[in-house]
């Protein structure tokens, strides 16, 4: 990949670029220093929200640009790119103050220790919790490595202002009361390999959860990890921890992204002529439309962006235009998009049914078979499934036997090898295992 110039920018910043003229606003959201972008171009303005709520009390950060906002709206847009995270979210998300509040009371009244998991890269909420700790008397330990990069790289950068003796080791944890600690750590959607799952599970070399702990997860669920999370809450309750969630309902959570009124108001502040709703599924994106339609956008002026289409916008109108192409790209270790659909395939096979390698070893002049050899690895375990093994390998004899002088070379003998074993397995087992048959000759 060819170097690109990355130009550190604030909302104080503007930029030229050819006949563009870019500049920017701030947001609240749940990283701080988030911005809104505006583009000057000669066939009107552009404003891009980016990710935004509209708090009026944020913890560590500004309020939104409210005045920036508004007096570009009043300077004329031709089009609003705007959030559609929440879009089926009625109201105005909630403050994290409010959040705060609630935090702020659970740690005030709990007699042992306080494990909080949450998002590694939600800094306003870590923020809140070390504030939280060091005004309670608490010493933090952390358990995750991205929420220890994270917050080493914010206390560098002075998004957060403590002494160095608030954070403790984990091997010093037992020379501090229950009643004075705080543990940060990574997992609040219950992933396997993080640290609140491995603490539930008695897996983590620092930390383990024990009776009287308090633990808060203070995150919504991510649609489709519900029962994941169900399953760590499970485990933390069966070691004899309080464990605090639902947090939306209970207050132990704040999106980042505002809610209906929220991108109500931010319509109203930009009053573009033609609006455009972005970030989130086809099924959010209308129904910010009609969000926006609510408030009087012209339905003719409300654009659904497609997937790889190309929107074309002056103060005549617009239309969609050529496609792009926009597929997925897969990234496989140091690889970047070279992976198929056929590597796909064979790895979906892999994953569901595992691979038989059929093993022959021919007589380089006869084409008699000296060795056979069938391995199974995810498909059965041989030792227990050796008759099916072993017809098998009548079948690739029969094959090699009667049949080799039909074929004119290897690899037609390996698909006949393949189609003949497959249709075995699948009738004995129902399962389509990878089969691979592998020829030497010696």
């Amino acid at each position: 990949m060819d170097k690109v110039k990355i130009r550190v920018v604030t909302k104080e910043s503007k930029l030229a670029s050819g006949s563009f003229e870019i500049s920017f606003f701030g947001v609240t959201h749940s990283i701080p220093e988030s911005m809104g972008v505006v583009i000057k171009t000669p066939a009107g303005t552009i404003v891009h929200s980016g990710d935004f709520k509209f708090d009026n009390s944020p913890m560590n950060e500004p309020v939104t640009e409210y005045d920036k906002i508004a007096r570009t709206g009043s300077e004329g847009v031709l089009a609003l790119l705007s959030d559609s995270t929440n879009a089926f979210k009625s109201g105005h998300s909630k403050s994290e103050k409010v959040i705060y509040d609630t935090l702020k009371g659970i740690v005030e009244n709990a007699d042992g220790r306080v494990i909080v998991a949450t998002f590694s890269s939600l800094l306003t909420r870590i923020y809140q919790l070390i504030k939280i700790a060091n005004d309670e008397g608490r010493k933090v330990a952390i358990a995750g490595r991205s929420m220890e990069n994270i917050i080493t790289i914010a206390r560098k950068l002075g998004y957060i202002n403590v002494k160095d003796d608030l954070f403790i080791s984990p091997k010093n944890l037992k020379s501090i009361p229950d009643e004075k600690v705080m543990i940060l750590a990574t997992g609040a959607q219950g992933e396997h390999f993080a640290a609140l799952a491995r603490m539930a599970r008695g897996e983590h070399k620092d930390f383990s959860i024990k009776q009287g702990d308090t633990v808060i997860l203070s995150a919504s669920i991510i649609p489709g990890n519900d029962m994941t999370v169900q399953g760590l809450i499970d485990d933390l309750s069966q070691k004899g921890a309080n464990v605090l969630h639902k947090a939306e309902i209970m207050d132990l959570h704040s999106s980042g992204h505002g809610y209906q009124e929220d991108q109500k108001l931010m319509i109203n502040l930009v009053k573009p002529k033609f609006f455009i709703p972005i970030h989130g599924y086809p099924s959010f994106l209308h129904k910010h439309a009609l969000t926006a339609m609510s408030v009087g956008m012209e339905k003719k002026n409300t654009i659904i962006p497609r997937r790889g289409f190309i929107i074309e916008l002056d103060e005549s109108g617009w239309k969609m235009t050529t496609q792009v192409k926009s597929n997925p790209i897969l990234i496989s270790g140091s690889g970047v998009g070279d992976i198929g659909d056929i590597i796909l395939s064979d790895r979906e096979q892999l994953a569901n049914y595992g691979v038989v390698v059929i093993a022959l070893s021919l007589d380089a002049d006869k084409h008699r078979v000296k060795d056979l050899q069938i391995v199974s690895r995810g498909f059965v375990f041989v030792k227990t499934h050796g008759e099916l093994i072993n017809r098998a390998k009548s079948l690739v004899q029969g094959i090699m036997e009667n049949e080799i002088k039909d074929y004119k070379n290897d690899r037609e003998i390996r698909e006949r090898i393949s189609r003949t074993v497959r249709k075995l397995l699948y009738d004995e087992t129902e399962r389509e295992p990878m089969i691979l048959p592998i020829i030497s000759y010696s």
